[in-house]
């Protein structure tokens, strides 16, 4: 993903009127940042940008990003446990 306009929601590219927003600060960019890296995905935020609440929620959660960690383990022929 790469930096769209500020009418764009960098995770969705929706515009950003449909919902309820948030301006990133620098802490923002930073969880944003670190979360792309356990994606292996490449995003770009800036201090100062908005995006859609509900989009930063669901992509820097560390359950989601857990999840992602164990199916990326897991391989197609052995079977994962949850232990």
């Amino acid at each position: 993903m790469e930096f769209y306009g500020e009418n764009e929601c960098v995770f969705c590219n929706n515009i950003l009127d449909s919902e309820e927003t948030v301006t990133l600060g620098e802490k923002g960019v930073k969880g944003i940042e670190k979360a792309a890296e356990e994606r292996k995905e490449r995003v770009t935020g800036k201090t100062g940008q908005k995006v859609h609440s509900k989009c930063k929620k669901q992509y820097t959660n560390p359950r989601i990003l857990s999840v992602l960690k164990r199916k990326e383990d897991c391989e197609p022929e052995k079977v994962c446990l949850r232990s």
